[in-house]
């Protein structure tokens, strides 16, 4: 049977002392204020740099959970901080290599956690973000939310197994689990930080391209009964993800063929030439002489052809090709920008620009072929439509 001096003391704020018990206690709640506002500044940090490529836009569902994760896990942290003062300083030799022990090694959960989720977390995310075609392949929500629920509850007990070969816990076990419940819920309550500074950024840099899309796919429904998915629509409003990039490759396809091209297909790419989406990294650049691959859309020619096929029709197909090649228009008669007079210029008149030059670096003859179709449909007498639907060109273009 054991005697009295091996059994472990039932924890109490005696054994504790006073001092330290709230010294610890109000130094672990101050740190899990600071450590909830530093993990949430932190994903805004981070959010900052998606937005050098397809930024990363959490709807209010997801903005919710993140928050309710990091304030779990920012009081689970501190309650680390506050068990390590509650052991510092202790005489009980008998226990001081458990103390040592369990100091230690709360120490270095804490330090391995922050180091995951502040480091190897947000590379990874970095690297993912600021690749062309990343499309939330990889979502914690979704995938591993087990993680987010799990990682908190595991560091808070993880913290009690060491302090209970001090002490014998008791009820204390149950006080802390509800004083944890109820710090989370203050965290989760009083310290968010406003997502919506990104997001409104993110929005209104974006308006002219989000507004043009709602505005073609909502008449499209009101006046000729096509409707949309949802998903389309964002799918449309994101500039580098893999579905866009589909999306586009597809449209393209679609033009190249001979059969009548439908209605919806060249309401799309209508949206898609406005907005200048791409396919992806160019891949042809300088090694082959045929450049017309590079040109992520369809061709003026593929364009003309589909008119000519159309054009006995006369239905509202020959009104949305008309459009496509007004929109190729617009985009290669955009006029320079003069940087000194930057404020000057929208931000969608300094992405045509940029797409312009783009093309006529990894392009040789969609210019000069735009310029030919556009002029002999304005030559048509058969169809003096064109000449008062279509924009005209500048003669310089057809030098190119």
């Amino acid at each position: 049977m054991l005697t009295k001096g091996f059994l472990k003391p039932q924890i109490s704020i005696e054994k504790i002392s006073k001092t330290q018990f709230w010294i610890g206690l109000i130094f672990g709640i101050f740190s899990s204020f600071i450590l909830n506002i530093y993990f949430n500044y932190a994903r805004e940090s981070f959010r900052v740099l998606t937005f050098m490529n397809e930024p990363l836009i959490l709807s209010t569902k997801e903005f919710m959970i993140y928050d309710l994760f990091f304030a779990a896990l920012s009081v689970s942290l501190a309650f680390g901080f506050t068990v390590i003062i509650w052991l510092t300083g202790r005489k009980d030799i008998k226990k001081q290599y458990y103390r040592i022990f369990t100091v230690g090694n709360i120490y270095m959960m804490i330090f391995v956690i922050l180091f995951l989720l502040l480091r190897k977390g947000s590379t990874l995310y970095f690297i993912l973000f600021t690749g062309f075609g990343y499309d939330k392949h990889l979502d914690f929500i979704k995938e591993f939310w087990i993680i987010l629920v799990l990682l908190p509850i595991f560091i808070l007990f993880f913290n009690w197994n060491y302090l209970r070969l001090m002490f014998r816990s008791g009820y204390w076990v149950f006080i802390s689990i509800v004083a944890y419940i109820l710090l989370t819920f203050i965290l989760f309550k009083t310290t968010p930080v406003d997502k919506s500074i990104l997001n409104n950024m993110y929005y209104s840099k974006n308006r002219e391209k989000f507004d043009f899309i709602d505005s073609k796919l909502d008449s499209s429904t009101k006046l000729y009964k096509i409707s949309f998915s949802d998903t389309t629509r964002e799918i449309l409003k994101k500039q580098y993800s893999d579905k866009t990039f589909r999306l586009v490759k597809k449209l393209k396809k679609a033009f190249d063929t001979d059969s009548l091209v439908s209605l919806d297909t060249l309401i799309l790419e209508s949206i898609v030439i406005h907005n200048h989406n791409i396919q992806g990294l160019f891949s042809n650049n300088y090694l082959y002489k045929d450049k017309e691959i590079n040109w992520p859309f369809a061709t003026p020619d593929q364009i003309y052809n589909q008119i000519k096929r159309y054009e006995s029709k006369n239905g509202v197909e020959t009104k949305f090709l008309i459009d496509i090649l007004n929109e190729m228009i617009f985009i290669f008669e955009s006029p320079d920008i003069d940087w000194s007079k930057r404020y000057k210029y929208s931000d969608y008149d300094i992405q045509t620009y940029q797409f312009k030059q783009t093309m006529r670096m990894e392009t040789v003859n969609i210019e000069k072929q735009l310029w030919e179709v556009v002029t002999k449909l304005r030559l048509d007498i058969e169809n003096d439509t064109y000449r008062h639907q279509l924009i005209q060109m500048s003669d310089k273009k057809s030098k190119n």
